[in-house]
C-alpha cells in the first residue's frame, strides 16, 4: 500500500512538470507581461545598452497585450519613447500620447498625469491647454475616486489643485477665462468616460 502511495505521488509529480514544460501554463502571457512591466518600473533610468535590450524586449512584450485592449499596457507603451528611434520597439513622443489616451478613457489615473506632464514639458508635443486639461481631469478623477461631492471638488480645484506645483505655471499662463473654457472641456470628456 504505501509502495502504490509513493508510485501515485511520482506519478502526480511528473505529470505536473509534463504540463508546465510543454506550455500548458495559461497564465504565461499574463505572467510575462507582468514581468515585462516590472522590469520597466524598476528602471531609473536608461542608459546602457543591456538597459535598453530589456526596456526593448519588455515593450515588444506589452504591445501584444496593448494591442487587444489591455490598460495597463497601454499605459507602459508610453516608455518605448526611452528607446532609440532606430530600435524596432522604439514609440515616437506622438504615439505615446495616443497610448496614453486610450488608457485614460479606459480610466486610468497615471495616464492622465503622464499625459498632463507630457504635454507640460516635452518639446515634442508642448501645449499648455491640453497640459491643464489632462491635469485638471486626472485632479478631478482622483478626487471623485475618494467619493468627494462635486461642489467639494469644484472648490479643491480652485483652492489646491491650481497652487500645485506642476499646474501653477500652467494658470499664470493661461488666464482665468482660458481656464473655465479648459475646465468645461475637461467635464465633457469626464462625462464621455465616465462609464470606463
Amino acid at each position: 500500500m504505501k509502495f502504490l502511495r509513493i508510485k501515485l505521488v511520482t506519478l502526480l509529480f511528473l505529470l505536473v512538470f509534463l504540463f508546465l514544460s510543454c506550455g500548458g501554463d495559461k497564465d504565461k502571457p499574463a505572467s510575462k507581461l507582468q514581468e515585462a512591466i516590472k522590469n520597466i518600473s524598476n528602471m531609473e533610468e536608461v542608459q546602457t545598452t543591456i538597459e535598453k535590450q530589456v526596456l526593448s524586449e519588455s515593450i515588444a512584450v506589452i504591445k501584444k497585450s496593448a494591442d487587444v485592449g489591455h490598460v495597463e499596457a497601454m499605459y507602459w507603451m508610453s516608455e518605448g519613447r526611452l528607446l532609440d528611434a532606430t530600435d524596432p520597439n522604439f514609440v515616437s513622443v506622438k504615439t505615446s500620447v495616443t497610448w496614453l489616451e486610450k488608457a485614460a478613457q479606459k480610466g486610468h489615473l497615471d495616464a492622465l498625469l503622464s499625459l498632463g506632464a507630457l504635454f507640460s514639458s516635452n518639446q515634442d508635443v508642448k501645449n499648455t491647454e491640453k497640459a491643464y486639461m489632462w491635469y485638471y481631469i486626472s485632479f478631478y478623477k482622483k478626487n471623485t475616486a475618494k467619493k468627494n461631492t462635486k461642489t467639494e471638488i469644484d472648490k479643491v480645484v480652485k483652492l489646491e489643485f491650481q497652487s500645485e506645483s506642476d499646474v501653477e505655471t500652467l494658470v499664470k499662463e493661461l488666464g482665468q477665462d482660458k481656464l473655465k473654457e479648459l475646465e468645461s472641456e475637461a467635464k465633457q470628456w469626464i462625462a464621455k468616460y465616465k462609464a470606463k
